[in-house]
């Protein structure tokens, strides 16, 4: 049986028991709600006619006395690319809470309209328990009404989508019957219904329903009050409202529209959500499912659940795929063309089946090559063979002219039969090709056929290549080449490549690099499921297509000669090194299912392919510049062309031969395109590093006018590049210690444990570790945590005794954010973890926490924990924050015990250390605003935790300098972690320091755009990098204890770093070390000039990642 707890981020747990108070808060006794506190509780969003993430909104009245009205989402992409797609979409809220202003309702509509694109249209519908049933039904359906009329405001709606989510997927249902019922709109097609989790009910309970009822945000105490407020009065949950199924039967849903159900595998409503399912299939209704097995009720609400992203991507198949098996929708102009183009195919086409090329000349115009640049590309005509007529055209962009540039292939289409490179299509396209990239575009005029059947145009395109290998005084050194044709040209580009891959070792300057096939023309005798659909319509009729395969193909063979189909001879054997492959498909092409097929085959010959589809288009849109997918498909090609260059890092190597300094970062398992994607953890750090670059490049620039003594001011004070989608995470973070936090200053420790919830331990490896709980004292609640690491383990595993942060008053191994931590460090460091669960302020105060952390000391050296811990030789002490703190005040105890039998302290490890003192330091005052720590929270933790009548600089907060009280003497090696956004940096920089004038080896490192608590969000690059530099200390050490190589061999282990500037008379003055990649550059503070050059150098030219201070 599943799990009935679904595991969810901690911040949506924190938001969804926030949520589960909120509803609790608002219901009355007598069933009634408080409107005028939900008004206070739910975050609205106003409409917005400026476009916020390429999206405008605005609010239009259907009903003013019903308060119905409608909130409409328009993108700016596609809006000026024909009619759009319409969703109406009703929300969720068990019919009784929100609205289209809710927040997280505006945001998903919002990503709905622009992902697909679309125009949406949010319906505001009146709420029971105010308004039972029907009103809901009818309010929708008059919003549906409205928008069969609202010409002026939505595009043409010929193509609308229903759509919901939980209630409103009911609603969506019951609308979509009505509509289908009345059938009497002027404008409004329903093309489809789409329901996210859908609000289905019955009396009988299901499996689903018992195993998930208890789980937020839709307990079954929650549902069951919905169904009550909803229903009419005394009606139960098996009304038609709320149980569909007996009444989904073929006569009653006769004419419904073909559905989508996304269902979520840990939702209560699950198994009816399914039964829903299999009622339509049964009434005859076209409906799919697509089934998240880890998502909760209401998943699609929170970003940052994969499963939110995922169904609108589903979302958007769907509506593109129900908008592709209509007939393309097209601009009067390309459908006039089409006509005349299809009229004049007809007349230059004789009856003996050859072509009148005298009538072609004379409709088909022509563009002469042009030595002056038109769109900043000059083209130039060269003969290739003269007795064959074989010449080619060449595009050059006087963009990058300077440099070598990629060399792309041309080959038209036309079906084998018509046009040329002076073809004005073809042209012009080749010339846009040309600029885009940019790339130098050799466009081939090979000979057509019927005059010259099967091979010619291969034999053509094939010497084409060979002219191109030694043409070094016409074109770029041309090492990297691409072959692309359109349609019949992409049949050819194929072959083509086919016989380049056989033949790669006779070409001098070559290499292929990349095939793009636009749309290419194969063929076959059984047609398929897409030359059916769309083999009627313009510009590529069933007819005309054969008649182009028996005027090229050889006399007698039909369409599954090898020349047509080509998937019957696609085999690993055959296609062996055959280049990187693009192909790109029209949803309205006739051939688009063949296209597919090749894919599939070329992927299954092992042939890295990628595949973009265009779902509304037509075959041969790419020459129809009014058409939205011909600009998208050049960018598509480009993108393609510099993906393929910068795998090869041969653009790289082109502007460092031309000597542009330049760098690279690459990310190994990022995706084309992945930068447009936040949720992806290499989408944030691309803002990251080019941040870095951004601020390398100013700190070089004001070198330099230092030294030419034209630069005296200091750079801009930095702001820590913090990803926007997790700002959210420090606001919430900021209002749990706010809410928990009573007048009279203690905590409501009922309220956090339900807003930060524990996980257990569990025995069975998660990510690799295992954990188990072990008591300390009972009496005073303390215990630990063990995390250890799967083995086996050739040789005793380092333990790290681990004091979570939280200001000494909040907080707990246990919590899903230290446990994770914890994990993280146990794997990757190779160690075990001992987390310390100590007592908490202000119920305890100073020193409880210290003598709770001594004492899982005391614990780990006595016999109770040598079966879990057999090896205690080698103890770091760590902790962060707080934690940090308790580390420090412990190492000072031990020193002076000195008693431990088993136990050896080893080192320590401080991330962000909290050290205070009454005076504020520089750091305290430049981010003692930044979340989550801002200075008044800080003051009350110190407050809360030394003695009553203390003040900060007790010897507790303030460790070192005056009046401090503590010797520092004796301290094992310690390394210490800073955040350069940390109101408590400069107290960690001085720390440093002192533990330095006390003979202390210790190590500083410094994230600069760290703000306090980092590690709290492993999708930070900073987190990883911080775990990656503990697990590099902590077996240094080891290295140097035990005289073995740990040292050597970790150093060589470390992981690209992000770059951060560093003020380099700071640093030579101080002495440091930068390690980049397997290497170190040391420079010790009295190296000559020499040495600093060196430095600069390293540090100026990107590659260092780190400077670590000594």
């Amino acid at each position: 049986m599943a799990e009935t707890r679904p595991s969810l981020p901690w911040k949506t747990r924190l938001f969804l028991a926030g949520t589960s108070v909120a509803y609790g808060l608002v219901r009355r006794r007598d069933g009634s709600l408080n409107r005028r506190l939900i008004a206070l509780l739910d975050a609205r969003a106003p409409g917005n006619p400026v476009p916020v993430d390429g999206v405008s909104s605005a609010d239009h009245t259907v009903d003013a006395a019903r308060g119905l009205w409608v909130r409409v989402f328009s993108p700016q992409e596609g809006a000026q690319q024909g009619r759009l797609p319409v969703i109406v979409y009703f929300h969720g809220g068990g019919f009784t809470f929100h609205s289209p202003a809710t927040r997280a309702f505006d945001a998903l509509c919002r990503r709905i309209a622009r992902a697909i694109p679309a125009a949406v249209v949010s319906v505001n519908y009146r709420l029971a328990p105010e308004h039972r049933y029907p009103a809901a039904y009818d309010d929708c359906f008059d919003a549906l009404r409205w928008v069969d009329g609202a010409s002026g405001v939505l595009p043409a709606a010929s193509a609308v989508f229903l759509a919901g989510d939980s209630a409103g997927g009911n609603i969506a249902h019951h609308v979509a019957k009505r509509a289908a019922a009345a059938g009497s709109f002027e404008r409004v097609t329903i093309a489809g219904v789409a329901l996210l989790q859908p609000f289905f009910g019955g009396e009988a309970r299901t499996e689903s329903e018992v195993r998930f009822g208890g789980v937020p945000p839709l307990t079954t105490e929650l549902s069951d009050w919905m169904w009550r407020s909803f229903l009419p009065e005394g009606a139960d949950r098996d009304h038609e409202a709320a149980n569909v199924f007996g009444s989904g039967s073929g006569g009653e849903l006769a004419g419904f529209p073909p559905t989508a159900v996304y269902v979520g595998g840990c939702d209560p409503l699950r198994d009816r959500q399914m039964g829903y399912v299999e009622a339509l299939r049964g009434a005859g209704v076209d409906v799919g499912v697509v089934e998240y097995p880890g998502a909760i009720h209401g998943c699609y609400a929170f970003p940052e659940l994969p499963e939110a992203e995922k169904i609108t991507a589903d979302l958007r198949d769907f509506v593109k795929g129900k908008m592709a098996e209509t007939r393309p929708s097209l601009p009067w102009r390309t459908r006039l063309f089409l006509f005349v183009t299809s009229v004049a195919a007809n007349l230059v086409r004789r009856r003996d089946g050859s072509v009148n090329r005298r009538l072609i000349s004379l409709f088909e115009p022509r563009a002469p090559a042009n030595a002056v640049p038109v769109d900043g590309v000059s083209s130039h005509d060269h003969t290739v063979d003269p007795i064959r007529g074989l010449w080619v055209r060449v595009f050059s962009p006087q963009e990058g002219s300077q440099g070598r540039l990629p060399v792309i292939v041309y080959f038209h289409g036309g079906g084998f039969t018509f046009h040329s490179p002076a073809t004005r299509a073809f042209d012009t396209l080749c010339r846009q090709i040309a600029r885009a990239i940019p790339a130098a575009v050799v466009s081939v005029n090979y000979r057509l056929a019927p005059e010259h059947r099967y091979p010619a145009a291969y034999d053509d395109g094939f010497d084409a290549l060979r002219w191109i290998d030694g043409a070094a005084g016409v074109l770029p050194a041309a090492s990297p080449v691409f072959l692309a044709g359109d349609s019949a040209g992409g049949n050819i580009a194929h072959h083509v490549a086919k016989r380049a891959a056989a033949a790669a070792g006779s070409f001098a300057r070559v290499t292929i690099s990349g095939v793009v096939l636009l749309q290419p023309f194969f063929g076959g005798q059984e047609r398929t499921e897409s030359e059916v659909r769309f083999g009627g319509g313009l510009p590529l009729p069933t007819e005309l297509w054969d008649w182009m395969w028996r005027s090229f193909l050889p006399e007698g063979a039909d369409r599954d000669h090898e020349a047509a189909n080509v998937f019957g001879s696609v085999s690993g054997v055959e296609l062996a090194g055959f280049p990187t492959t693009a192909v790109f498909v029209g949803g309205c092409d006739p051939l688009r299912d063949r296209q597919m097929g090749y894919v599939e085959a070329l992927r299954g010959a092992g042939v890295e392919v990628g595949v973009v589809e265009y779902p509304g288009a037509i075959h041969g849109f790419y020459a129809y510049p009014e058409l939205p997918e011909a600009q998208q498909v050049v960018k598509d090609l480009g993108d393609f062309v510099c993906a393929q260059l910068g795998k090869q890092i041969g653009y790289v190597k082109w502007l460092r031969g031309a000597g542009v300094e330049v760098g690279v970062v690459e990310y190994l398992g990022a995706f084309h395109g992945f930068y447009a994607y936040p949720e992806l953890p290499e989408a944030r750090q691309v803002v990251m590093d080019l941040a870095d670059f951004v601020w390398a490049q100013l700190g070089k620039l004001r070198k330099e006018k230092m030294a030419a003594g034209t630069e005296t001011e200091p750079l801009p004070l930095f702001v820590p590049s913090f990803p926007e989608e997790l700002r959210p995470v420090l606001s919430s973070f900021k209002y749990v210690l706010d809410i928990v936090r009573n007048d009279d200053g203690s905590v409501n420790r009922s309220l956090l444990s339900e807003l930060v919830p524990k996980v257990p331990a569990n025995p069975v490896p998660v990510d690799g570790v295992y954990s188990s709980d072990h008591d300390i004292d009972r009496a005073l609640g303390t215990w630990v945590r063990v995390f250890t690491p799967e083995g086996p383990h050739q040789r005793p595993l380092p333990v790290i005794v681990y004091f979570h942060g939280g200001g000494f008053a909040f907080f707990s191994p246990g919590i899903e954010s230290f446990d994770t931590l914890c994990r993280l460090m146990a794997r990757e460091v190779r160690a075990v973890v001992v987390s310390v669960e100590y007592r908490l302020a202000p119920e305890h105060r100073c020193p409880a926490a210290y003598d709770d952390g001594f004492d899982a000391l005391r614990w780990m050296d006595g016999p109770a924990a040598a079966e879990v811990l057999p090896d205690v030789s080698a103890v770091f002490l760590s902790g962060d924050s707080a934690g940090g703190n308790i580390a420090h005040h412990l190492v000072q105890r031990a020193a002076a015990a000195g008693s431990f039998v088993r136990v050896r302290i080893a080192g320590m490890v401080m991330i962000e250390p909290y050290f205070g003192g009454v005076e504020r330091t520089e750091s305290e005052i430049k981010f003692g605003s930044l979340l989550p720590v801002v200075t008044e929270v800080s003051d009350w933790m110190w407050r809360s935790f030394l003695p009553v009548g203390a003040d900060r600089d007790h010897p507790a907060a303030k460790v070192f300098g005056p009046g401090s009280g503590g010797e520092l003497a004796g301290f094992p090696a310690t390394a210490v972690f800073l955040g350069g956004c940390d109101p408590l940096r400069d107290r960690g920089v001085g720390y440093v320091e002192a533990l330095r004038e006390a003979g202390v080896e210790v190590e500083l490192v410094e994230y600069q755009s760290a703000i306090h608590a980092f590690y709290w969000l492993t999708e930070l690059p900073e987190t990883g990098q911080l775990i990656s530099d503990i697990r590099d200390f902590v077996w240094a050490q080891l290295g140097k204890c035990k005289g073995g190589s740990a040292a050597l061999s970790i150093c060589r282990r470390w992981q690209r770093q992000r770059p951060m500037a560093i003020d380099l008379d700071v640093a030579v003055k101080k002495g440091f070390r930068v390690r980049r990649g397997a290497l170190e550059v040391c420079v010790d503070g009295a190296t000559a000039v020499g040495g600093r050059a060196e430095a600069s150098r390293v540090l100026a030219g990107g590659a260092a990642r780190r400077a670590v201070f000594r």
